[in-house]
């Protein structure tokens, strides 16, 4: 259960933090989601989504949700599953050809919970340039694998790379294609959809950086990132939540299969389970998971068992969103963030 006995001090409490979280580390914009079982959802929205053109941050600003991606990607590889058009136990040549030497023995949830082996991040990654995805696979030719599959957890954005293209081999259709009709227009959340850089995208947030005290434009990458596919709002990731935590989307077999913690050699248990950090703690479970692409910053976390879900989305390179996730449940659920482990993972 929420921690809460006085939602509207609690608000306040929060926007006050935010406000100076904002200006202390001179972060460009934020947008933040509060949620808890029974209670309508909180939003607060702060800062600039361009500051060039002074526009602010609302609830129907674009931001890109890095490795929150991932858990997005795994819902849409379980409903492939359900459907029984592929099984978790597949090895990942049952659905690609000139699969390189040595992954024979990868499976689909391997790939899901980064123990199939393969290294962080492809060697000869091309940010810049536009390549699909079966371009971008025939480049792993050379991968050699740093562990034995399902023996070890090493977080790997390359498998992600590779589950985005088995799904687009076996629905027959692009990413963007499969996971707006599957997921997106069946949530109604209109504004997501797979990362682009050329594709006009309404409200969509610039990214920005500090050199010094001197606030720059990011830029943008023009490779495709499965690892990081999605860009989404605040209000949708609201709606994401509740589908998630209300099993609109997964069956409750599939729901617990996504946050079953593989065992690893020597009798260790992995801490991911698919496409989610899973902390279990004296209040349940916790799923979490971390975001940051070029300059921009995300954070998600989902007490699933106590009813408690926080999101932050950031288009500043330098904010810290796992320390104001952190802060945040310190303000409105000490008991989970008590068992929560602050975990900062490395750009998407």
């Amino acid at each position: 259960m929420s921690d809460i006995s006085n939602p509207d001090n609690l608000e306040t409490l929060i926007n006050s933090y935010l406000c100076r979280r904002l200006e202390r580390d001179e972060i460009s914009g934020l947008a933040v989601a509060f949620l808890s079982r029974g209670m309508p959802a909180k939003l607060w929205c702060l800062g600039q989504a361009n500051v060039e053109h002074n526009v602010p941050v609302c609830e129907k600003t674009v931001f890109k949700l890095g490795s929150l991606s991932k858990h997005i990607l795994a819902v849409g590889i379980m409903l492939l599953v359900q459907e029984g058009k592929i099984s978790l136990a597949d090895p990942i040549s049952a659905h690609l050809e000139h699969v390189p030497s040595g992954w024979e023995p990868i499976t689909i949830e391997m790939l899901l919970n980064h123990t199939s082996g393969l290294r962080r991040d492809l060697a000869n990654e091309r940010p810049f340039a536009l390549r699909s995805l079966s371009q971008t696979f025939c480049d792993t030719d050379n991968h050699e694998l740093i562990s034995s599959p399902g023996s070890a957890f090493h977080y790997s954005n390359l498998g992600y790379f590779v589950l985005g293209y088995l799904i687009e081999v076996v629905v027959k259709s692009s990413l963007q294609s499969f996971f707006q009709s599957v997921l997106f227009d069946r949530l109604a959340m209109w504004g997501t959809r797979t990362t682009s850089p050329s594709d006009i995208i309404p409200h969509r947030a610039s990214s920005y950086h500090l050199r010094g005290s001197t606030l720059l434009n990011a830029g943008d990458l023009r490779q495709f990132r499965p690892s990081g596919a999605f860009l989404s709002t605040i209000e949708d990731m609201i709606i994401w939540d509740r589908a998630l935590r209300g099993n609109c989307l997964l069956t409750a077999d599939s729901m617990e299969r996504m946050v079953k913690l593989p065992e690893l050699a020597g009798g260790q248990t992995s801490p991911y389970g698919l496409g989610l950090y899973i902390s279990n703690g004296r209040n349940g479970r916790i799923l979490f998971h971390g975001g940051g692409l070029w300059s921009f910053r995300t954070y998600y976390l989902c007490a699933i068992d106590a009813g408690v879900s926080l999101v932050v989305l950031s288009n500043s390179r330098h904010a810290d969103v796992a320390s104001i996730t952190a802060d945040i449940l310190r303000l409105a659920s000490p008991s989970v963030e008590s068992d929560w482990k602050v975990t900062i993972l490395p750009e998407t």
